[in-house]
């Protein structure tokens, strides 16, 4: 297995698919495509890897940015994102996701 959280490497899971089929065919089932397979494993590994970019000291500093610019926009220094349904902590992660995620397309 790779190093990436135990995920299983694109041979591995080729292989795992391959034997999969087999006894799928033998059962008559429909089969599984390799392809759908990798591209799974390969959307799995960028979930992970965009995790750890959430956990990186970079969050912090983007974190800090954002809240700066909501709380001038809300006249209010001392804005905390608090609450799910207000509608001030949800948004306030939804919004940083978004941004964390526009700066690693602009870094890559």
């Amino acid at each position: 297995m790779c190093n990436d959280r135990q995920l299983p490497s694109d041979v591995e899971t080729l292989a795992a698919v391959k034997s999969r089929n087999e006894i799928r065919k033998q059962s008559g089932l429909s089969l599984v495509e390799p392809l759908q397979e990798l591209d799974r494993l390969h959307k799995l590994r960028d979930q992970h890897a965009f995790e750890r970019w959430m956990q990186s000291p970079l969050r912090y500093r983007v974190e800090q940015k954002l809240l700066m610019r909501v709380r001038r926009r809300a006249k209010n220094p001392s804005w905390e994102p608090t609450g799910i349904l207000s509608g001030g902590g949800w948004a306030f992660h939804i919004a940083l996701v978004k941004q964390m995620r526009k700066l690693r397309e602009r870094l890559d």
